[in-house]
């Protein structure tokens, strides 16, 4: 099941993008979305968006070259400490 791929691999990276989520479990990043969406209601997966996400990210980082898109932006954490399980 694609939901339990998608916590796996939150738990082996510790954190990762839409973009690299979507990537690991073959699907797009909007599908997966949904799915991330349910382990933050479960309080076991944290989202970060960076400052500079919300201010000037809109074509490119100042700190890179790389063009960002707002698959890139958000960067989810898995929560060691959760007690919820599934």
């Amino acid at each position: 099941m694609i939901l339990q791929q998608v916590k796996q691999y939150l738990q082996e990276q510790k954190k990762a993008s839409l973009r690299e989520i979507a990537r690991h479990v073959n699907s797009t990043p909007e599908a997966v979305m949904g799915m991330i969406e349910f382990w933050i209601r479960k309080g076991m997966v944290n989202r970060v968006t960076p400052i500079f996400a919300e201010t000037s990210c809109k074509t490119r980082c100042s700190s890179c070259s790389l063009p960002c898109t707002p698959f890139d932006q958000e960067v989810f954490y898995f929560r060691e400490e959760s007690g919820n399980s599934i």
